[in-house]
């Protein structure tokens, strides 16, 4: 961002330096023009003598043609047509020179004013033009031509001279003005030989044959100027349809060029680029607002323009320009408006105002201010090209809005906005690659589970929020801090000897063990504090964690706030947990652990398509054991492959039965990062389905984005041998990840399917609603059925059918059941013809 802004300071330090320049420039040209008027030949008086109503006619010509001006442009080359020359031909004949210079600046800076108002710089460097083309245009007429006119070859030729050179002039006037902006000098004046052979020589040739038969009878003029007209008419026709053509050419490329990137700010900063140069504006700003009121996401462009430009959409000031149905063009002078003023306030004469909106509601605004070019003023062309991009970019940035936004979900706590354990570990690895020594924290709350039981879990939401402000108030930007799971913190600190860990913890467990007012009353807990520091205490993230966690249950024990890991900690740790691992190992070994089904729902269909096989362990002594205790107990132990095997044939088995029995259901079986990093695990799968006598098709992996991450190029392998038997892969617990939509085009993917946490909420919560709509989309634009876990109402199930998902798996369906149920689950859903809803 510093650099960003630097370059933009210099760009406008560079347009105010410009600006100067081409007022002093004016001011040199109208200087010169006059030094050569005073000495032209004859300049007191008329080469023909007319009366005062001709000098009128000239007059009103001058002043009607003003804003009849044609450009045809092309990004930064532009020709213009202008039926003006006429009356300048007539004015070189039927006025003194004097006079014609006075008649076009005040008639001409009067028409200018009235029709365009330009700011100060452009309506001098126009005036200043005026002098110069009509000076050069008496200079040479009276020079080639000193005696009295006639109707005669000689003096149409003479006369087609000096238009020729005016226009010359005149293009090469504003092309030393124009460059003073854009340092191209040299390449327009080499367009400008080719203009003057191309538009100028034919110009200058039909306006001298219309004037020069009005030297006898000036009436003749009503005549003789008609072929000039019609001329002028057909140009500005095949100029429109030019412009048309460049429109649509521009408003394709545009769309191209912001379209290429998700990020915002790649967005912004592209559109910035891509606007100035299509519309040739000198300056232009371009603001996103975020969902919440008076928060900016983006912002990119001039930086005085973005000072006075509104941070939401409810700004009062901004709201009569700003309204979501209508572009303007606002000028400051006069300043009639506040926002006029506020552009006044920072040198902008004129600007196209373009809310950019749809029907979901306001996105942000893009301002384009003080155009450059043949044409200083926006014309309706440039409003309607700026509401073609305004639709264009509106979609660019909604999409920009709703990929940061599932980028944030995907590594941010919901509850308290902290990073999650996915960022947290990411965030690790990478300072520990690039630092090496450093401090993992593990922060673990006392007596949370009392607040949850005495005041409930609305209690314990607030608890932890004012935990993690006050944590993020602590710590600063001395590190990172994340909420790993319930009440469960992480801090990572770069550089960190032991001293300092001790230090900074401490300080973290000084501010938890102040009081929070929670539902009016105070309420006191306290904090566990581990702490691994690399590389002394490992010199990967995995074993820095664990370490960690012995520590932090060792400071719990002995009632400590903070400890440090020392090796004394660790496997002594906890006997209980050791048994309850040899009891696991002994309940694979002997196939003890249960594996119940859920039916997973085609939505359109209403037919049972699939089952989740999710393990159970009942402990003999323990009762039932959480899944996720004991497959993290699995994982660490290095049981987790021997009990994916169990998982897989067992279900593999039943998957086999339901297809005896006439149920083309398959089963989806999950797998973890250990399996995907294992290069005898695809040959394993192969054989179990062997066994059963099944097709690859008949059975869906499901992995976690987490899983796949950890490493992709392995887990690439793993996935694509897989794949080549026909099994369906399934990425679970879609949108938690942190790089999914980084890989997944590259992984042989066939299934997304959406995390509950998103599905669940969808109906109350408008964020969730967009994740889950954009990742059916998303999954659709890459010819990938989409599964919605979670569904735990009809209502909710109805919802998901209209935005298009095809598989639907919750307790509105079934709740997860035993093998045997199953099978009578099945059975009943086929004599009914659809699934049997719970709900």
């Amino acid at each position: 961002m510093p650099d960003q802004e630097l370059g933009e300071e210099e760009t406008e330090t560079r347009v105010r330096r410009a600006r100067n320049e081409v007022l002093v420039l004016a001011a040199a040209l109208t200087g010169i023009s006059a030094s050569v008027l005073t000495l032209t030949p004859g300049r007191t008086d008329a080469l023909v003598a007319s009366g005062s109503i001709t000098m009128v006619l000239i007059a009103i010509g001058f002043f009607v043609s003003e804003p009849m001006v044609f450009h045809i442009e092309a990004r930064n080359e532009s020709v213009s047509f202008s039926p003006t020359d006429l009356p300048l031909a007539y004015g070189l004949l039927f006025l003194s020179p004097v006079s014609l210079v006075l008649m076009r600046l005040v008639v001409g800076g009067a028409a200018l004013v009235i029709w365009r108002r330009p700011p100060a710089f452009k309506l001098a460097l126009n005036l200043s033009n005026y002098a110069v083309e009509t000076v050069v245009a008496v200079v040479v007429l009276r020079a080639l031509h000193p005696g009295d006119l006639a109707i005669t070859p000689q003096t149409w030729a003479t006369l087609t001279a000096a238009l020729l050179v005016s226009l010359i002039a005149s293009a090469g006037t504003i092309a030393l003005a124009i460059s003073r902006f854009e340092n191209d000098l040299v390449d327009r004046l080499r367009s400008e030989r080719l203009y003057s052979f191309l538009f100028y020589l034919p110009m200058a040739v039909v306006v001298a044959t219309a004037a020069v038969p009005v030297i006898d009878n000036p009436w003749f003029a009503a005549v003789s100027s008609s072929p000039v007209v019609v001329i002028w008419l057909v140009l500005r026709s095949h100029g429109s349809l030019m412009h048309r053509y460049s429109d649509l050419s521009d408003v394709h490329d545009f769309s191209h060029q912001v379209g290429r990137s998700e990020h915002l700010d790649d967005i912004t900063s592209t559109a910035i680029q891509e606007v100035t140069e299509h519309l040739r504006a000198s300056r232009a700003a371009l603001l996103v607002w975020d969902d919440r009121p008076g928060s900016v996401a983006a912002a990119a462009g001039d930086t005085e323009l973005l000072s006075i430009m509104p941070t939401d959409s409810a700004d009062r000031d901004w709201a009569a320009v700003a309204s979501p149905d209508r572009i303007e063009v606002v000028r400051a002078d006069p300043p009639d408006e506040e926002v006029a003023r506020r552009l006044a306030g920072i040198d902008v004469a004129e600007a196209v105002v373009a809310p950019l909106a749809d029907e979901a509601g306001p996105v942000g605004l893009l301002v384009v201010a003080d155009r450059h070019g043949a044409s200083t003023t926006f014309s309706i062309e440039d409003v309607s090209r700026v509401r073609t991009i305004a639709r264009q970019l509106t979609v660019a940035l909604r999409k920009g809005r709703l990929y940061v936004r599932v980028q944030h979900q995907a590594t941010h706590d919901r509850l308290t906005g902290l990073p999650n354990r996915t960022l947290f570990e990411a965030h690790a690895d990478a300072e520990l690659i690039e630092h090496r020594q450093l401090a993992i924290f593990l922060l673990d709350l006392d007596r949370f589970k009392q607040v949850n039981d005495t005041l409930g879990h609305q209690a314990g939401d607030e608890l932890l929020v004012k935990v993690a402000a006050r944590l993020r108030t602590a710590v600063g930007n001395d590190g990172l801090i994340a909420r790993l799971g319930g009440d469960e913190f992480g801090f990572v600190a770069a550089g960190c000897d032991g001293a300092q860990a001790v230090e900074l913890a401490r300080r973290m467990a000084h501010v938890i063990n102040e009081p929070f007012p929670v539902q009016g009353a105070d309420v006191s807990v306290g904090v566990s504090v581990g702490i691994a520091l690399g590389p002394d205490h490992g010199d990967d993230l995995t074993t820095l964690l664990r370490r960690a966690d012995v520590a932090m249950y060792a400071a719990k024990r002995h009632h400590d706030e903070v400890r440090v890991f020392e090796a004394l900690l660790e496997d002594p740790q906890d006997a209980d947990r050791l048994a309850l691992l040899g009891d696991l190992r002994a309940a694979i070994r002997q196939g003890a652990l249960d594996v119940h089904y859920q039916p997973q729902l085609d939505v359109r269909s209403g037919q049972i398509v699939g089952a989740e096989a999710l393990a159970r362990w009942i402990h003999p002594e323990h009762g039932f054991v959480p899944p996720d205790e004991f497959i993290v107990l699995a994982e660490q132990s290095g049981l987790i492959l021997p009990l994916t095997d169990r998982v897989l044939t067992r279900a593999l088995g039943t998957a086999s039965r339901w297809r005896s029995d006439g149920h083309e259901v398959g089963v989806a079986v999950n797998i973890s990062a250990h399996s995907l990093i294992d290069d005898q695990f695809p040959d394993l799968v192969v054989e179990r389905l062997r066994e059963h006598d099944l097709p690859g098709e008949a059975l869906t992996l499901e992995i976690t984005e987490t899983a796949m991450m950890s490493d992709t190029e392995r887990a690439f392998q793993t996935l694509t041998r897989l794949g080549e038997f026909g099994i369906h892969v399934s990425i679970d617990d879609f949108g938690t990840g942190y790089s999914s939509l980084v890989n997944l085009r590259r992984l042989p993917i066939t299934e997304l399917k959406i995390d509950r946490a998103f599905v669940m909420a969808m109906l109350e919560d408008e964020c969730d609603a967009a994740i889950v709509r954009s990742t059916i989309e998303l999954g659709h634009s890459l010819g990938l059925p989409i599964v919605a876990e979670g569904v735990e109402s009809t209502e909710l199930l109805g919802h998901l059918g209209m935005l298009g998902c095809d598989i639907a798996q919750g307790y509105v369906i079934s709740r997860p059941l035993p093998a045997a149920e199953l099978f009578e689950y099945l059975d009943s859903s086929r004599r009914q013809g659809s699934a049997v809803l719970s709900g």
